[in-house]
């Protein structure tokens, strides 16, 4: 599997770590350091360096977030090939157990046929020797009935003798000894006999022969059962092996998985409270406290620090991880500033005061801006109108807002682009994207990226 452990740091180590290097060494170096060794007595002399502290602080804290963007596409992408893997591996074991049970099922087939096997082989054993008795009684009568033959004829040539002898011995006393020399008496020659013995033997001998090969074929069945069985036993255990394997990948992965997704619901936590960061105070000191929280930003990406270290996926940072005791010193000089910043709010604010002005229901509040916009509209009309797409995006979902067919009236003033390259950079997937068809497109151009209003 191409999803193991290596793959798994590799992907992390330069996919994630890196954006999510960068964004913890931002908010460390570049923010709570900074808020850390704030020289307070410059600021509450000069708004200059008041202004420029705001401003290092909201730009860190955009690219930050940019680069938190980053690491959350990074281990969203990750996590679904994690997921893809985990769902062919279930798969590749459920097909494993499939074909275990069929050889399992192969290999109790062979050992009953074995045993049935062994059962006709032992009883194929007792014919054959019955067989092989029969074919030596059978012998041992043909052997009788030859012997039967021959002392037939040996007696017959005795008697041939005996009539010479009694021609020309016993007949002149004859008389005399008649009550003492009995005549002998021989067995006829049966020849039928002895045809009869040798049927019987061959019928035996035939028996015999069939009986050997009935013996002999079921040997051979039964070696060849037996070599089955050896080959599916072997099986079973390569079998039983790539199933232990893929049991062990199996639950590799899903660790894995756990901590991939623990890893982008840290970053996720993490990036959504900074999203939401912009705009929630006009109050700067308020603002930067919110953005310091420990509880809602840095205890998430102190705990992905703590995950990737553990598993050996990247090394611990020049600066060590973030401290509670950091923190609360960044918190103790919020507190002094806010005595010597009171009021102050953030920069890069006049377009979210003016839109607020615009989409309000109270057009009075406008008022003050007319001459404002009165210079903006002139600036306007001095760009060639032209019918195109543009696009813009809003870090967060608010497809809710919106139904189909409403008709809408956008009255805030907002960046779009043309390509739509350059919106999808600063998106993740909690975003939502307009496309916007403009039938009097005013474009303009702001730091190199195509606006259109």
């Amino acid at each position: 599997n191409c999803v193991d452990m290596n793959w798994y740091r590799n992907e992390t180590s330069s996919k994630i770590v890196p954006p999510y290097k960068k964004s913890y060494t931002i908010l460390q170096n570049d923010i709570l350091n900074k808020l850390v060794n704030v020289d307070i007595e410059i600021l509450h002399d000069s708004d200059e360096a008041a202004t420029l502290l705001v401003k290092n602080i909201h730009c860190a804290a955009k690219t930050m977030s940019d680069n938190l963007s980053q690491a959350v596409h990074a281990s969203d992408l990750i996590l679904d090939i994690v997921d893809e893997a985990l769902v062919n591996t279930a798969s590749d074991i459920i097909q494993q157990e499939s074909e275990i049970h069929r050889t399992q099922m192969s290999i109790n087939r062979v050992n009953t046929g074995i045993q049935d096997t062994q059962l006709r082989l032992h009883r194929a054993e007792i014919s054959f020797r019955e067989k092989e008795h029969g074919l030596d009684l059978a012998n041992e009568q043909l052997k009788r009935a030859q012997e039967d033959v021959e002392d037939a004829r040996l007696c017959r040539g005795k008697r041939f003798i005996g009539s010479w002898w009694r021609q020309n011995v016993v007949q002149p006393v004859e008389k005399t000894v008649k009550q003492v020399i009995v005549k002998p008496v021989c067995r006829v020659v049966n020849y039928h006999g002895i045809e009869s013995a040798k049927d019987r033997r061959s019928s035996a001998s035939d028996a015999v022969n069939l009986a050997r090969q009935d013996v002999s074929h079921l040997k051979s069945q039964l070696s060849d059962l037996t070599r089955n069985r050896e080959m599916y036993v072997k099986e079973l255990e390569i079998e039983n092996k790539r199933s232990e394997v893929l049991n062990n990948t199996l639950t590799e992965m899903k660790e894995r998985q756990l901590l991939v997704s623990s890893i982008t619901s840290q970053l996720k936590a993490a990036n959504l409270y900074l999203t939401n960061f912009y705009g929630t105070s006009t109050i700067l000191v308020d603002e930067i406290k919110r953005l310091v929280d420990f509880e809602r930003l840095i205890t998430p990406l102190n705990a992905v620090y703590n995950e990737m270290l553990n598993n050996h996926v990247m090394s611990a940072f020049a600066g060590g991880q973030i401290s509670v005791e950091t923190v609360e010193h960044v918190k103790t000089n919020l507190d002094i500033l806010e005595v010597v910043l009171p009021n102050m709010p953030p920069i890069d604010r006049f377009y979210l005061i003016l839109n607020r002005a615009l989409i309000s229901e109270n057009h009075p509040s406008l008022k003050p801006w007319y001459l404002y916009l009165k210079l903006f509209d002139n600036a306007l009309q001095k760009l060639p109108s032209q019918k195109m797409i543009v696009w813009r995006g809003i870090r967060k979902d608010v497809t809710k807002n919106f139904k189909k067919n409403d008709v809408v009236t956008w009255w805030s003033v907002n960046s779009c682009s043309a390509p739509i390259n350059i919106i999808k950079n600063f998106l993740d997937l909690h975003s939502t994207l307009f496309l916007i068809e403009c039938i009097n497109a005013l474009l303009g151009k702001y730091d190199a990226h195509a606006i259109a209003v």
